[in-house]
């Protein structure tokens, strides 16, 4: 990974020279600590990331059962690209392999090393405020034997050079803010990288019944604060930092459950490689912008 990348905005003590600007900062357990003089307090997130959190309803209840979902995915381009339509969006419109991208809020990485062990990408950067989901982003990676640098920052206030990425995404991560930090979140992705991809919640029926029963499960919402996205409000985001929209997908509640059930229990997945359910039952939308 090049270095060079990075730069670093704070003087810490540590074992890497920021080429640009000739600070120092340190790595704790392979995460470079960057906007923080120190690793923040454990949070709601840190909680969920450690499996302290229990989610009624959700089939990647273990570790054991992320790795067993990438291996699929990893394994057959086909599912991956209906289970998590990024790839296909990425796969359709890029010609050729990205050099550098970046995941922001990047939770346990699965995105990322899809994404690399299908060889979309070469050189991924995995940022999160979360300690606890940079350990199992870096875990996720350890166990495929690959490579990723995994960085503890603010996603408002980056530690990169202007235009360094070729791709920042994030999926799971805008819904969680209010609009003024959303516009924040966007601005600063279109900031550092030339292209942006956002993967967010829409409000339909389908997204709304998926939420009702995790409620009902688990006596309330379990991930904090979440709003559902219009395809028109992204729109309006993407068009004030001066981004064209390149391309649309969805991805729909119904194949997620399919690909994870035939993954834990053995079943076929014929089904999960049909991508006109991503349309008809879509509860998400990824949005690439240019």
């Amino acid at each position: 990974m090049d270095f060079s990348k990075l730069c670093y905005r704070k003087d810490y003590k540590g074992s890497i020279l920021c080429k640009v600007c000739k600070n120092r900062f340190y790595f704790k357990s392979g995460i470079l600590i960057a906007n923080f003089p120190h690793i923040p307090k454990r949070n709601h997130w840190d909680r969920l990331y450690e499996g302290s959190v229990e989610i009624r309803g959700n089939f990647v209840s273990s570790m054991k059962d992320l790795d067993r979902n990438i291996e699929k995915l990893i394994s057959n381009v086909d599912i991956a690209q209906t289970y998590l339509p990024i790839v296909k969006v990425i796969k359709d419109f890029f010609d050729r392999k990205i050099n550098y991208s970046l995941e922001v809020g990047c939770g346990t990485g699965s995105y990322s090393i899809v994404l690399k062990k299908l060889g979309l990408i070469s050189n991924v950067i995995l940022l999160d405020s979360s300690y606890s989901a940079l350990e199992s982003a870096k875990r996720t990676f350890d166990t495929f034997n690959d490579f990723g640098m995994f960085i503890l920052a603010d996603a408002m206030n980056m530690p990169l050079v202007d235009k360094s990425m070729n791709l920042a995404f994030s999926g799971g991560l805008l819904e969680h803010f209010d609009k003024k930090r959303q516009k924040k979140l966007i601005s600063e992705q279109t900031r550092v990288s030339t292209h942006v991809i956002c993967q967010v919640p829409i409000s339909t029926i389908f997204y709304n019944f998926q939420r009702k029963i995790i409620e009902l499960l688990n006596k309330g919402w379990p991930f904090g604060y979440e709003k559902p996205l219009s395809i028109k409000y992204i729109q309006e985001l993407f068009n004030e930092n001066k981004l064209i929209i390149k391309k649309i997908a969805y991805r729909d509640f119904f194949t997620a459950f399919l690909f994870r059930f035939s993954v834990k229990y053995g079943c076929s997945t014929l089904f999960v490689r049909k991508q006109l359910l991503n349309k008809l039952l879509k509860s998400e939308a990824i949005v690439l912008g240019e």
